[in-house]
Order: C-alpha cells, then structure tokens, then sequence
C-alpha cells in the first residue's frame, strides 16, 4: 500500500525539518515508487529538504525526483541555480522501482539511482544557501499555486539518511531490504506512505490535498533472487 500523488496540489509535510544543515557524514533519500504513465514527460517530485517556498531566488536544499525525460535526479539547490545528478536509466515501465539520491559530505558531489544503478556522480560543490525549513514528500512548495505538478505516481515509503549510503546499501534498497534494516543508526526519517501518522524515527507527517492510499499489489515489493 502507498500513497496517489494524481494532481498539483498534494503534498505530504512534516512539521519542520528533518535536517537543518549538510551532515558530517553525507545525506541519503531513498524511496519506492510507481508511475502512472513512464512517458509522461511530466516532473514527479519524491523527497525535498530545504526552503521550498518564495520563489525563485529563495529556495535552497536537496531534492529527488523525476525528470521529463523520466531518469530520477538528485538536486542541490541554492538561490541562483541548481545542480544536478542523474541516473544512467530512465524509468522504464509502469512497475515498482527504487529512487535514491545520495550527496558526499560537505556538499562536494551528488549522485542518482534508479534501482540497483547509481549514474554519474555530479561534482560541482554546491552549498545551501538559506535557512533549512521543509520536509516533504510528493509536490513541493514554490510560488504561485505553492505546490509542483507532480501528476501520476505512487510511493509507498520514503527515508532520509543523514549519512551517504554506500553502493551495497543502495543495492540493498534496490533489492527489498526495509528502510530500517540499512545502516540503522543513520536513519533520521522513516516513513510508510500508508499510514503517514507513524514515522519509524520521528513525529508523525500531514497530508495537504487528497493523496489517496493506493493498493499496488504484489509486484510492489521487489526482493532479491
């Protein structure tokens, strides 16, 4: 089970952020996911951290999403520009994967993951530069309507790290290993889409907008051979 995102205006929200500042050891997002239509050509956003509301010039964090051209991006943010990662695939269908982004410590590099892939590591150094205020999953907040057009996709849960994973713990994820079995003690927020009352590492999360549960079946959980 997870959660719809079908339109502009939804968007799950914790009270405040996870993270305020680039942690010593590096930063993960990671997340299961499904699209609607692979060939939308429509951005999906999936996790952000950071100042996601103002306007341009305003905003500054980490953000991992899904492109136009449907490969998963791993963004930093600043006031005057964002920097991007991107997976060496795009997504291919219409089934369950896993999105992951991870960034060195100290801001150096940024890398993105489509399952058990990671592309290009990106390594422009890149520093947030405003206050670090939202955590979100699904739309997020900018000017004008507030929220992203994120159209068509399903995510059954979502993890923040506040340490780079490894290539065996991104594989890991890739092949069905929960959240809290991969390197626990770095796992800052843990959240099943379902029930988003219940974070596993923290205060419970809001759904702005009508993000339904959604029945995914059971091609939703991948698991190694």
């Amino acid at each position: 089970m997870g959660r719809q995102f079908t339109g502009s205006t939804q968007i799950i929200l914790r009270g405040s952020a996870v993270l305020t500042a680039m942690p010593t050891n590096g930063l993960t997002f990671l997340t299961r996911f499904k699209l609607a239509n692979h060939a939308d050509a429509i951005f999906h956003n999936l996790i952000q951290l950071g100042r996601m509301s103002g306007g341009a010039g305003n905003e500054s964090g980490w953000n991992l999403g899904i492109d136009n051209t449907g490969k998963i991006y791993a963004r930093t943010i600043i006031s005057t520009a964002n920097t991007d990662a991107f997976s060496s695939n795009a997504v291919p269908d219409e089934l369950p994967h896993t999105a992951g982004g991870v960034w060195l410590p100290s801001n150096a590099s940024r890398r993105a993951w489509l399952d058990d892939v990671g592309g290009t590591a990106e390594t422009t150094s890149r520093v947030p530069d405003k206050v670090i205020n939202d955590t979100g999953l699904g739309c997020y907040k900018t000017s004008g309507t507030g929220l992203f057009d994120n159209s068509g996709h399903t995510m059954e849960w979502a993890a923040i790290y506040n340490a780079a994973l490894d290539d065996a713990e991104m594989k890991m994820a890739a092949y069905g290993v929960p959240p809290p079995f991969i390197r626990p003690g770095s796992l800052v927020a843990c959240c099943a889409l379902e029930d988003v009352a219940q974070d596993w590492r923290g205060p419970p999360w809001t759904i702005t907008g009508a993000a339904k549960v959604q029945n995914l079946g059971a091609q939703f959980t991948r698991y190694a051979a």
